[in-house]
């Protein structure tokens, strides 16, 4: 029995500008974006409107639609920026609950789109005068997993967008294009003031830097501070403790008590033979972090009893009996 034929929901114009299904037009010359022969426009009222080749080809359907996307998003940032247009961009933060605007293209002055497919690099960049990339935009197949990278943008002052293969523009407007998206990471004004620790190494050092101080521990909750949520107070720092940005900075195993109490505890050596325990805690809704140092010989004595099944006891109970052993 022969198989249905592909169904494509991009193609290439005369122009070599990529086209989606929603702009194509009847008697134009399309091209595929991979194998780049000749398709055309199924506009029927019978089935789903799409294009496809008029010869046997190979082209992945999926794949024909991350090339062309990625295309039309650079050539049309690409234009926006040379012609000097703003991109007002309208989101609702993560980091303080508020809502933001910014011009998506304040401080760009390069569009760089990556042609060889590398599984960690964002399909295209918005970058400024130094390569540093401003915003990033990742374009996910239907099964694959979201990148790391993409994940470490987060709380990084950065916009970065998870984009599915199978979105369509309705219409060659860029700035109505982007005004459908949330981005999965995006830069907050109100934690750019407040000057919250969201990079790795530093958090890495302050932590170590506090338990080699006396008392050498340390426990607080992680909470909502002046409107920046899942922040914990260090001294006069505020630090970000989003528990995916700890894992990926400090580590950590998960030790599960219930569905509903987890304590991730992570260990580094120190240079002195000492070591430094590190506790996050996550009771219902609340959260906390935790760190002791025990000098050469000495281990923590975790022992855990049954207050915590109670209601009223929270994480930052949890947190101050794991370092008090």
């Amino acid at each position: 029995m022969d198989k249905p034929p592909v169904e494509y929901r991009w193609a290439l114009d005369a122009a070599d500008r990529p086209v989606p299904i929603t702009l194509a037009r009847r008697g134009e010359r399309y091209t595929c974006p991979l194998c780049r022969k000749e398709m055309v426009a199924r506009l029927g009222a019978q089935l789903q409107h799409h294009f496809s080749h008029l010869e046997a080809n190979d082209c992945d359907s999926e794949s024909v639609s991350l090339a062309a996307l990625r295309r039309w998003l650079a050539l049309n940032f690409d234009q926006a920026l040379n012609e000097r247009r703003a991109l007002p961009f309208t989101w609702q933060c993560s980091l303080c609950n508020g809502t933001h605007t910014q011009n998506l293209l304040e401080g760009v002055s390069h569009v760089l789109e990556d042609l060889l497919n590398a599984p960690e690099s964002p399909d295209v960049r918005l970058t400024d005068a130094q390569g540093d990339p401003r915003a990033m935009f990742y374009l996910l197949g239907r099964d694959a997993p979201v990148p790391e990278s993409l994940q470490d943008a987060v709380g990084q002052g950065r916009f970065a967008f998870a984009l599915s293969a199978a979105l369509l523009p309705a219409s060659d407007d860029l700035a109505a294009f982007l005004a459908s998206l949330q981005p999965f990471a995006a830069p907050c004004p109100i934690w750019d003031q407040a000057e919250v620790v969201r990079q790795p190494e530093r958090l890495r050092r302050l932590l170590i830097n506090l338990a080699n101080r006396p008392p050498h521990y340390f426990f607080a909750a992680v909470e909502t501070v002046d409107d920046l949520v899942d922040v914990v107070r260090i001294g006069r720092y505020k630090v970000w403790a989003a528990l995916p940005f700890w894992l990926r900075a400090v580590g950590g195993t998960l030790n599960r008590l219930s569905p509903e109490v987890e304590i991730f505890i992570q260990n580094w050596d120190q240079p002195d033979d000492g070591t430094i325990y590190l506790y996050y805690v996550r009771i219902r809704e609340t959260r906390a972090i935790a760190l002791r140092r025990y000098p050469l010989h000495s281990a923590p004595s975790l022992h855990v009893d049954d207050r915590y099944r109670l209601l009223r006891f929270t994480a930052l109970d949890m947190a101050r009996e794991l370092v008090s052993n």
